[in-house]
């Protein structure tokens, strides 16, 4: 088994895009629309599990099991967001297209950063953002396409 410990770039990253979306919420909290921050909580499909670095949905009612996010009737995210520092930039757009967004009935949104890595010490100053959106789907089976793709230097 492998485990690779999250880097200060990658937490970094985590954390402000978190805040950036805790606080556009902050309208509905204490209310039934309220915004769950679900963290980087555990999925379960298509025999295998992942964990997005973070992911947010609105209260929501159980789902019919076994289509639930844990494998049961734990409602999807809406939003999942994945930061890759040391994991390839095909790799987190494969597991947005093959497992995140794959159909209709999954996650909703998608935001993928992509920190380009430096050597330690040195603050990264170039990466690259997507956003995935299910409504941006030509068809039904059709894979998703971003939105959104923006570089920054």
């Amino acid at each position: 088994m492998i485990y690779e410990l999250p880097s200060k770039p990658h937490e970094t990253c985590i954390y402000a895009i978190n805040k950036v979306i805790s606080r556009a919420c902050t309208a509905v909290d204490y209310t039934n629309s309220r915004i769950l921050n679900l963290g980087a909580t555990r999925t379960r499909a298509d025999d295998s599990g992942k964990e997005a670095d973070s992911c947010f949905r609105p209260m929501k009612a159980r789902v019919p099991a076994p289509t639930g996010s844990d494998g049961e009737s734990e409602p999807w995210p809406n939003v999942v967001v994945e930061v890759a520092y040391t994991e390839s930039t095909d790799h987190v757009l494969e597991k947005v297209k093959e497992y995140w967004l794959p159909d209709l009935i999954r996650v909703h949104d998608v935001i993928v950063v992509k920190i380009d890595p430096v050597p330690d010490g040195e603050i990264p100053s170039r990466m690259q953002a997507w956003h995935f959106c299910v409504n941006d789907r030509r068809t039904r089976s059709a894979p998703p396409e971003a939105r959104t793709h923006v570089m920054l230097q």
